[in-house]
């Protein structure tokens, strides 16, 4: 039977807006989980996306109905690149002037990113206590799949297997390249000294080592693929 709810963990800055799009394109009606909280569900079928993590009262409420639960990873320097440059170009957000200033560099922003909302890897922590060893193994053990923000195609067809419904192919959103260009240049890895680099990477280096296990994990999974979970929790 296809799964008419999706728990989906919006990763910022990975993807996340164009998985909704597909989801809503399939005929899932999009809940927004504000502030941590949800109300009574809608009509079947639907999905739940933000910024939340496996430690949701969202997990308690499904648990007994059939869902299915995904995400989406990315690079963690190539992640606060974009929220660098999504930084840049968005007035109204956090540290958008310091950016613009210069006051804060691409590794200057990641530490106040990190400070505020917590590595990659802590949306998989289902306790305040939860290491990255710990987000990596609930990640493989509490998700009935998870995919790589560079290869969207092959998550929606492992997606689609799982749901027993056909995602469509979406074109994706590039939230940052839909804000009116403000004048300023956005900027790539070629455009970080070997100083900033090394301070990203000794920054990240936590979320460096969950996404690099979970990236070979993921590979291993696409050539002995493992059977989709029909419950959790």
């Amino acid at each position: 039977m296809p799964a008419e709810i999706i728990l989906f963990i919006h990763i910022p800055k990975a993807a996340g807006n164009s998985l909704n799009a597909m989801f809503r394109n399939s005929g899932y009606q999009q809940i927004d989980l504000v502030n941590g909280t949800f109300g009574a569900p809608p009509p079947k079928p639907h999905f739940y996306t933000g910024h939340y993590a496996l430690s949701h009262d969202i997990f308690q409420q499904c648990r007994d109905m059939h869902y299915a639960v995904f995400s989406i990873i990315r690079d963690p320097i190539d992640r606060m690149i974009s929220n660098y440059n999504f930084t840049l170009r968005r007035p109204g957000a956090p540290w958008h002037q310091d950016v613009v200033d210069g006051a804060l560099d691409p590794a200057g922003l990641a530490r106040n990113f990190i400070d505020a909302i917590g590595h990659q890897y802590s949306h998989f922590a289902r306790s305040p206590t939860d290491g990255v060893d710990t987000c990596y193994y609930n990640l493989l053990t509490c998700l009935h799949a998870f995919g790589l923000s560079e290869r969207m195609d092959e998550a929606r067809e492992r997606f689609s297997r799982i749901l027993g419904v056909d995602l469509p192919s979406t074109a994706p959103k590039n939230v940052t390249s839909d804000i009116q260009d403000n004048g300023t240049r956005l900027i790539s890895r070629d455009d970080l000294t070997a100083a900033q680099m090394r301070e990203l990477a000794e920054l990240l280096a936590p979320d460096i080592y969950f996404y690099e296990r979970a990236r070979d994990e993921y590979e291993r999974r696409a050539i002995e693929p493992t059977a989709a979970k029909d419950w959790l929790f």
